[in-house]
């Protein structure tokens, strides 16, 4: 009948009870470690996005200006021939 003794009991509810203390201790710390490592990474897929976002944003505005440098006319071939002139040379009309 030693293993109705109160006395025993008592010991044995004493350890079941500091074990499901330290049980749910570590079980409350998993649970506020894994909520805390959702929020970093939700935190992370956030600016991962963004600089996606404006990384896509410049690539467009770099493709589009390399696509109108290569399409868009030259004008300043037409000009070259008017960069030389000099005031003093003959082909001006002289107004003495």
């Amino acid at each position: 009948m030693e293993q109705w003794n109160i006395e025993n009991l008592k010991d044995r509810a004493r350890r079941f009870t500091e074990e499901a203390k330290s049980l749910s201790s570590d079980f409350q710390y998993a649970l506020r470690t894994r909520d805390k490592h959702k929020e970093e990474k939700k935190t992370t897929e956030t600016i991962c996005i963004v600089l996606a976002v404006i990384s896509g944003i410049i690539l467009f505005c770099g493709l589009a200006y390399c696509v109108y440098r290569f399409l868009a006319p030259n004008h300043s071939d037409e000009y070259d021939e008017y960069d030389d002139y000099d005031e003093d040379s003959e082909d001006f009309s002289e107004e003495e």
